[in-house]
C-alpha cells in the first residue's frame, strides 16, 4: 500500500541519518509534542521533512526518487497547525515562507545594474524548506509549484542570463477544510479537502487535524504555549537538527 512504502521510506531515512543509534529525532519529537500536540509520529514526520532535503536520492522499484519529503497538515482552525509551522521553522537551518510569489519573484529578477538575475525564492528554500502556513489561500503559479513539488529542473532566462537550478526542497504546509472545520462523521472527508488530485497527489503525507468544541480546551491548554515544566529550549533543539543534518 501507499501507506505501508511511505513508511519504508521514512525508515530508510532513519538508518540514512544514524537516529536509530541516537534516537535524538524521537526525543524531539517527544518534547515538541509536549508543547503542541499534534502526535509524536506527525512531529516524527515533520522532522523528517525538514531534514528530507539532506538525504541523497534513492530508488524505488528501480526508479529514482526526491529525497524530500512534502506534509500537507489539513485540519479544524485551533488545532496548532500554524504553530506547528513555526516551530519548525525555528528548527530549519534553511527555509522561505512567502504569503505568495509570481514567477518571476522565484525566479529572481533580472538587474540591468548587476548584470545577473538576482536571488529568488528558488535560492532560499534550494537545500532547504518551504512553509506555506495558509496553503489553501496561495496563489500558485502551477508552472511553478511543479518544479518545486517534483523537485524538477528551473531553466529560466532573462536579460541574456540563465538561471539553471535542480531544484531541491521539501514543502511543509497548512490548510483549513472547505468549511474551516471538518464536519460530523458521516461525511466524505475527501470532498472537504480544497484540492484537486493533482495537487493532494503531491504530498507525501497528507495529515488531518480535527476537534469539536467540546475538546477544544484540551487542545489549547496541551499546547503549553504559554510556559510549563518542559519549556523547549530552541537553541538547543536547533543544534540537534544541524547535528543531524551532518550526518545525512
Amino acid at each position: 500500500s501507499n501507506n505501508s512504502k511511505f513508511m519504508q521510506i521514512l525508515n530508510q531515512f532513519r538508518l540514512l541519518i544514524g537516529v536509530l543509534k541516537d534516537n535524538d529525532l524521537d526525543r524531539m519529537a517527544s518534547r515538541l509534542n509536549n508543547t503542541i500536540k499534534l502526535g509524536k509520529d506527525i512531529w516524527t514526520i515533520d522532522l523528517m521533512a525538514v531534514l528530507s532535503p539532506h538525504i541523497p536520492e534513492y530508488e524505488i522499484d528501480g526508479t529514482e526518487r526526491r529525497s524530500s519529503i512534502h506534509v500537507l497538515h489539513i485540519g479544524d482552525i485551533s488545532t496548532g497547525k500554524s504553530q506547528s509551522i513555526k516551530l519548525c521553522k525555528k528548527l530549519s537551518p534553511k527555509y522561505d515562507d512567502p504569503s505568495g510569489f509570481t514567477k518571476a519573484e522565484f525566479v529572481g529578477a533580472f538587474d540591468p545594474a548587476e548584470g545577473e538575475i538576482q536571488e529568488g525564492v528558488v535560492d532560499r528554500i534550494q537545500d532547504g524548506n518551504l512553509f506555506i502556513e495558509e496553503f489553501d489561500k496561495f496563489d500558485l503559479d502551477e508552472k511553478v509549484m511543479r518544479i518545486v513539488y517534483d523537485n524538477g529542473r528551473l531553466n529560466e532566462k532573462k536579460g541574456g542570463h540563465r538561471k539553471q537550478k535542480d531544484v531541491n526542497t521539501s514543502l511543509i504546509v497548512g490548510a483549513n477544510p472547505k468549511d474551516d472545520f471538518f464536519l460530523e462523521k458521516g461525511n466524505n472527508m475527501r470532498e472537504q479537502i480544497p484540492f484537486e488530485e493533482g495537487t493532494l497527489s503531491r504530498f507525501d503525507a497528507v495529515v488531518p487535524l480535527m476537534n469539536t468544541e467540546n475538546d477544544m480546551k484540551e487542545i489549547v491548554d496541551g499546547m503549553n504555549l504559554f510556559g510549563g515544566s518542559d519549556d523547549l529550549d530552541m537553541e538547543e533543539l536547533k543544534k540537534t537538527v544541524n547535528a543531524l543534518k551532518s550526518k545525512c
